[in-house]
């Protein structure tokens, strides 16, 4: 029985960060591309706003957000898996990295 419940607290645990975590993330991900330029031009002046930076900080902006969605998943399954689970994921990881 406790078992069960101390996995229904880490359950509801990772979906509050999880659903906090994406609404953060589309925040900058909405935000951010629209005022990537603006914001380079207020820093930095002409010097950054008018080459590409502009573009590849709006794309960074997306792409933080899925980054952060994957590391707190990988932490999840880190912190919930056996010992026999993690041997098999990190197997698997090293595979796919090669």
């Amino acid at each position: 029985q406790s078992s069960r419940k101390a996995r229904s607290m880490m359950r509801q645990a990772f979906t509050v960060l999880l659903r906090l975590l994406v609404i953060l993330g589309l925040v900058f991900a909405c935000f951010g591309p629209a005022y990537s330029h603006l914001l380079l031009k207020l820093m930095y002046g002409d010097t950054w706003s008018e080459t590409t930076a502009p573009r590849v900080l709006a794309w960074y902006c997306t792409y933080i957000l899925a980054m952060a969605v994957n590391g707190l998943c990988e932490a999840f399954v880190q912190g919930v898996a056996t010992q026999e689970q993690l041997r098999t994921y990190n197997y698997w990881m090293v595979l796919f990295s090669v």
